[in-house]
């Protein structure tokens, strides 16, 4: 080797180092420009997540434009039950940035909870066309269908959130859900198998899965696992009251078993008094003690927190027969058969609507169906849809006019003791 070629590698070298740090600093730069502005966004939610709620109203008020204190308002409201507040930040949040998946899928949430169905199916739709793989629009949708009656299609979005999230303890209870609602027993058992598989201390999923059990008639399968999920949740009502409808369907039920579900249902009481299947079951077994005045006044519990629940109706319309009150038993009698009818119909309606969803005739007497009953946001779903794709339909004024004065009515506070 020469002196000068010798004299030219340290050269090669210094060059080659050269170009090695600029592609270096260049991938930094680059590296700044993606990943710097990813954890300011994350450090600004963190700083959000840390405000108050009057904290955040002054926020927004002095910066309007923060799409991001707008939307963390919106989820603040909602979690305080203040829903009507929340929709309108979450709507505030989509005039500054309307593609955002995240704020449509709590928007949609909101409008459940306000059961605005036909909203929420918007909120998650605009989800799902901006996010298509946002497993949580999916599951949320599939949750809107179970609300809706529509369990079939609640299975389809459940089965899509669980291909993209399949570790969702949520969702796979959910889908579980879904399996008794179709009566797919078998495909409830394995979702919440997959939960518990996942997390052995997930108590909703041992419920449901005691709940599958008791659907099976397997009574004690269904006891052991609702047992399970009390030494995780001892005070879970959904469990507690389980129980409870396990010892009232034991074969030759002694006196004791009734006991022992009655102190089941006090206890779930205790942690849901709002629950009408609680103030139900409390009724039935009354009516089997031979206590028909208790009886009554638990099931009229269960009838003001749910007024179309049929099984209270007739066990009061028995239990005032029992107390000698044979007028108001008729009563409850001929209301029970006019609502029977009426049930009748709407399934037999939603067979139909299922099967053919442009029988726009259908779906109007279906809708004034569900408007008599009480079932508003149903109805409104239905209604929304024929303004969209019938809206010359004849039955549509009408209908309008049964939802705004449910809406008055609703609105209106009640002035009775």
């Amino acid at each position: 080797m020469t002196e000068a070629s010798q004299e030219k590698m340290p050269e090669k070298s210094r060059s080659f180092r050269r170009i090695l740090s600029l592609v270096l600093l260049l991938l930094l730069v680059a590296a700044a420009f993606v990943y710097v502005p990813m954890w300011m966004d994350s450090y600004r939610r963190g700083q959000l997540q840390r405000l108050s709620l009057p904290e955040l109203e002054q926020l927004t008020k002095n910066q309007p434009g923060n799409t991001e204190a707008l939307y963390r308002l919106g989820v603040v409201y909602g979690r305080e039950g203040r829903y009507p507040d929340a929709v309108r930040a979450f709507l505030a949040a989509l005039e500054k940035e309307p593609t955002r998946a995240d704020v449509l899928n709590d928007l949609g949430v909101t409008y459940m909870l306000m059961e605005r169905y036909y909203e929420a199916l918007v909120a998650y739709q605009g989800a799902l066309q901006i996010k298509p793989d946002y497993a949580t629009a999916h599951a949320n949708l599939g949750r809107l269908y179970l609300a809706t009656k529509m369990p079939f299609s609640a299975n389809r979005s459940l089965q899509r959130a669980i291909e993209l999230d399949p570790r969702n303890l949520d969702t796979l209870c959910d889908l579980g859900e879904a399996g008794q609602q179709t009566l797919n027993l078998q495909q409830a058992e394995d979702a919440y198998k997959r939960a518990l598989a996942i997390n052995d201390r997930h108590a909703p999923a041992y419920i449901g899965l005691g709940k599958t059990y008791y659907s099976r008639g397997r009574l004690a399968d269904a006891e052991e696992m609702t047992r399970k999920a009390l030494t995780i949740d001892p005070e879970s009502s959904v469990a507690l009251m389980t129980l409870a409808r396990i010892r009232l369907d034991k074969p030759g039920a002694s006196d004791a078993d009734l006991r022992e579900a009655q102190e089941y249902l006090q206890r779930a009481l205790k942690a849901d008094d709002r629950n009408p299947e609680i103030w139900y079951d409390l009724g039935r077994i009354s009516l089997r003690q031979n206590k028909p005045t208790e009886a009554i006044e638990h099931l009229k519990k269960a009838l003001i927190l749910s007024p179309q629940h049929m099984g209270a109706m007739q066990q009061i319309e028995r239990a005032l027969r029992l107390a000698g009150r044979k007028a108001e038993a008729d009563r409850v009698s001929r209301v029970m058969r006019e609502r029977a009818l009426r049930e009748r119909e709407e399934m037999r309606l939603e067979e139909t609507v299922g099967r053919t969803p442009n029988d726009w005739d259908s779906q109007a007497k279906l809708a004034q169906l569900y408007t008599l009953s009480g079932k508003r946001g149903l109805a409104m779903l239905i209604v929304r849809r024929m303004q969209q794709e019938a809206p010359q339909h004849p039955a549509l004024p009408e209908l309008q006019r049964a939802l705004d004065a449910m809406q008055a009515q609703q609105n209106t506070p009640d002035s009775r003791p």
